[in-house]
């Protein structure tokens, strides 16, 4: 994880308990409202447990064993680290249930994003990451679903559609 990141031990768990819990490839907490953030699908919608997408951002993901086997070579094929996170879902087969923002473990990022690289260098990267693993730029990201409180501790998921496109616009954040 970045060194900017502020959580607590308890919200790790449960990140972790809801990791194993769901089965996921690929996660990460999803951003509090008083983060600074670049991409708005990881800022936390407070109706969910989880959000499926394709997209995790490198500053604080969690990989199960075999996701992490399978994107291990994007860590070597840049300096900055930008465009790593747009080529993750692509190298795990654009799954569209295994990859998800957690946003019952918010974290919150202290520092404004990018305020430490050269960003022409970094567009670079990030392109020709994109461009040897297939993904189009501009990145478009998405998301397929996601996962509700069902009361009792229990959960139940919402599938892409009308019910779910609700549930995200009911509970967006201020952006």
């Amino acid at each position: 994880p970045d060194d900017d990141l502020v959580v607590d031990a308890a919200s790790l768990e449960s990140f972790f308990d809801l990791f194993r819990r769901h089965r996921l490839a690929l996660a990460q907490p999803a951003l509090d409202e008083t983060s600074h953030w670049s991409h708005e699908v990881t800022l936390a919608h407070p109706g969910f447990l989880l959000r499926h997408t394709n997209f995790v951002e490198v500053m604080a993901p969690a990989f199960s064993r075999d996701a992490l086997r399978a994107c291990a070579a994007t860590f070597a094929a840049t300096r900055t680290g930008w465009g790593i996170d747009l080529v993750w879902s692509r190298i795990l087969g654009d799954p569209r249930e295994t990859i998800a923002v957690v946003d019952a473990t918010p974290m919150v990022h202290t520092r404004p994003v990018g305020s430490s690289y050269a960003l022409d260098d970094s567009f670079r990267e990030m392109e020709a990451l994109a461009a040897r693993w297939g993904v189009s730029l501009p990145f478009r990201f998405a998301q397929y679903g996601g996962v509700v409180p069902a009361g009792g501790g229990a959960s139940r998921p919402v599938r892409s559609g009308l019910a779910f496109f609700a549930r995200l616009v009911l509970g967006a954040p201020r952006s």
